[in-house]
């Protein structure tokens, strides 16, 4: 299948992306991500140990992962492959998936772990010196990190239970499912009014909802608070998430928005040939 890129035509409503920017931003985290595992290897080595290096090497993961959410969302967006559209169905109709980007939700993993580590790690050992010396600094400091670990350890109970998750865009034949990662939308076509580019921080396709028409939103977790689900009852769907390139999950929207009979083809192998092609 060839795979729309840079040709895809990009909307005048979107920035152009930052590509050197992004790329010099990536670099220093992946610079300091390496400095921080060559001071967590240093704890094995003969000779004195500074304490300082258990840190670093704990929080290197957290630096790659930094430049890991750079990289998928600010420098590589108008170059997404379109490989991984296909088939899918939800609620017993059969659709075409946009998913979410995998490598992204990896990166939030790890960071997400990474940081959960880094907490516990400086919550421990702020208890042992509080312990001792019950310090106002350290106590303040132990009760901070003590605060984060919970979050974020309640972040990745949300995960494993799936109310935290990777996300995906389905166009049925009926309307738009959108599972984003916190909460989750349908719409149908016939309560759409119309497909169009905006930006909330990045690339931003709006479904908007007729007047009147019922919205259905499920939200499944309340710790990540997602600037989108304010824009309900519309349907609101942040394309630096996308797996592709944004503008042609947009274009893709438009197209079966604005045809009708052409959504027939969703949920089949024409659709995805469609979409894949960039013939929308």
């Amino acid at each position: 299948m060839s795979e729309p890129t840079a040709e895809t035509p990009w909307p005048t409503q979107w920035s152009q992306p930052s590509t050197m920017r992004a790329a010099a931003i990536v670099l220093f985290f992946v610079v300091f991500g390496c400095v921080g595992l060559a001071a967590g290897a240093s704890v094995f080595f003969p000779g004195p140990v500074d304490s300082r290096a258990y840190f670093l090497g704990l929080g290197a993961p957290l630096l790659f992962g930094f430049a890991a959410v750079i990289f998928y969302t600010r420098l590589r967006v108008r170059g997404r492959s379109s490989a991984s559209v296909h088939t899918h169905s939800v609620d017993g109709q059969p659709g075409l998936m946009i998913p979410y980007s995998r490598g992204l939700a990896r990166s939030y993993l790890v960071m997400c772990v990474t940081a959960f580590g880094v907490f516990v790690f400086v919550a421990v050992v702020t208890s042992i010196v509080v312990a001792s010396d019950p310090d106002a600094i350290m106590v303040i400091t132990m009760v901070v990190c003590l605060g984060f670990a919970g979050y974020l350890g309640w972040t990745l109970v949300e995960m494993g239970q799936k109310r935290l998750l990777r996300g995906h865009v389905v166009l049925t034949q009926q309307g738009v499912w959108h599972r984003s990662w916190a909460f989750e939308s349908y719409q149908p076509w016939d309560d759409t009014a119309s497909v169009s580019p905006g930006d909330m921080e990045g690339q931003l396709i709006t479904l908007a909802r007729v007047t009147n028409s019922q919205p259905h939103i499920v939200r499944r977790s309340r710790l990540w608070k997602q600037p989108e689900y304010k824009l309900a009852p519309h349907t609101a769907i942040k394309g630096m998430y996308l797996a592709v390139n944004p503008a042609l999950a947009l274009n893709a929207l438009r197209f079966y928005h604005e045809n009708p009979a052409a959504r027939a083809e969703l949920g089949t192998e024409a659709g995805v040939r469609r979409v894949r092609t960039g013939a929308v």
